[in-house]
């Protein structure tokens, strides 16, 4: 019972780790962009450990209201926050002012692109980020390549467990069975010889 615990466990994370690397794979052909959110400034609108998928777009689409991911100077890391005004710099680029729904004040920086292309959001899937962030440590990745053989061994082993035990109780009982041979007798004929003739009862030549 334990091992067959142990392989459903192993299968389900195995499964769960599948599908968390099939959605980040399978949108990446369709051109999104998928990001990890990790932290809260974006709570109510998009909670932490969520996974949202971006496409991106030419700059000159992006308006107040939009949310965009980008990396802000000094910051290291991407910043996905919601577009809250629009302005034209010096060089002529836009210029976007950034804050999190989740944030009072606005972010301290301005988002100077730095590309044509900007990823702006599109949907999300709640609590799946954490799956993925998973699929980024080395050792569960090694997890994820051990895990469906070592499934398959144990199902072998299983399965040659079981064959053994139902031919051990099959053949047991039916030595146990088996009908002892029985004696065999023959039955002879007991011949009748004819009683010997007395004198008186000689016929007379």
């Amino acid at each position: 019972m334990r091992l067959l615990r142990n392989l459903a466990f192993y299968s389900a994370l195995a499964a769960g780790l599948v599908f968390a690397t099939l959605l980040v794979v399978i949108p990446k052909l369709g051109g999104y962009e998928t990001y990890v959110i990790t932290g809260r400034s974006m709570t109510g609108t998009i909670d932490r450990g969520a996974l949202i998928y971006s496409r991106p777009v030419p700059v000159a689409q992006l308006k107040a209201g939009d949310i965009i991911t980008y990396e802000p100077p000094d910051v290291g890391e991407p910043v996905t926050h919601r577009i809250i005004g629009v302005t034209t710099g010096q060089d002529g680029r836009p210029v976007f002012q950034t804050q999190g729904d989740n944030v009072p004040n606005p972010d301290p920086w301005k988002a100077v692109p730095t590309t044509p292309r900007v990823p702006r959001y599109v949907f999300q899937v709640p609590l799946f980020g954490y799956a993925v962030a998973l699929l980024a440590i080395p050792l569960v990745k090694l997890c994820l390549l051990l895990v469906p053989a070592i499934i398959v061994a144990g199902s072998i082993l299983l399965h040659v467990w079981s064959e053994a035990g139902e031919e051990l109780a099959g053949t047991k009982p039916a030595a146990a069975q088996q009908p002892k041979p029985r004696a065999r007798y023959r039955s002879r004929q007991l011949r009748t010889l004819p009683p010997e003739v007395s004198d008186d009862q000689r016929v007379p030549p």
